[in-house]
């Protein structure tokens, strides 16, 4: 056996073992700032909502809406319900008071407002309309807003003080 190969592949994986992949939550104005490229469309976040972003919340796998477009689409023509974890996240190039139908949208939703500070505004229960191609309800944020999250129905229950975070992965090497 050649020592000094073996011995470079032994040291590699010790280095390979030595790398942790540490999760942390931003609250949303801070994820912003530093992680703009992720905000692209179909990109998939780790959301959730709590006071102070430690992690420890319901986590929700949200597909962004971006562009117009996309957000228009939204999650129309979906036949089958969310998964508690599932949702989609559109976000606004500046803050706005944003509305919501149920155009083609199949499935019931629960829809959150977050302001430019991160914080939850509010929440809607969105039903399927009794005629999905000809809506009637529209759902408008009170306030400006910068992101609105698609939930399954009844996901969040008790919204106050609680902020939008986003998880992050950082690669750690240990000693």
């Amino acid at each position: 056996m050649n020592a000094p190969r073996y011995q470079e592949k032994f040291r590699s994986a010790q280095v390979l073992a030595t790398i942790s992949l540490l999760r942390a939550f931003l609250p949303w104005p801070q994820f912003l700032i530093k992680h703009p490229s992720r905000l692209s469309d179909d990109a998939l976040l780790h959301v959730t909502f709590e006071k102070t972003c430690s992690g420890r919340g319901q986590v929700y796998q949200a597909a962004v809406a971006a562009d117009e477009p996309t957000r228009r689409k939204g999650l129309s023509n979906r036949k089958n319900p969310l998964a508690p974890d599932e949702g989609m996240i559109f976000v606004f190039e500046a803050p706005q008071r944003a509305s919501f139908w149920m155009k083609e949208t199949l499935i019931p939703l629960q829809l959150v407002f977050v302001r430019p500070d991160g914080g939850v505004l509010e929440t809607r229960e969105m039903p399927v309309e009794k005629n999905p191609q000809n809506p009637k309800n529209y759902y408008t944020a009170t306030q400006p807003v910068v992101v609105a999250i698609e939930l399954a129905p009844k996901a969040l229950r008790n919204t106050t003080g609680l902020q939008l975070c986003i998880q992050i992965q950082v690669h750690q090497v240990q000693d």
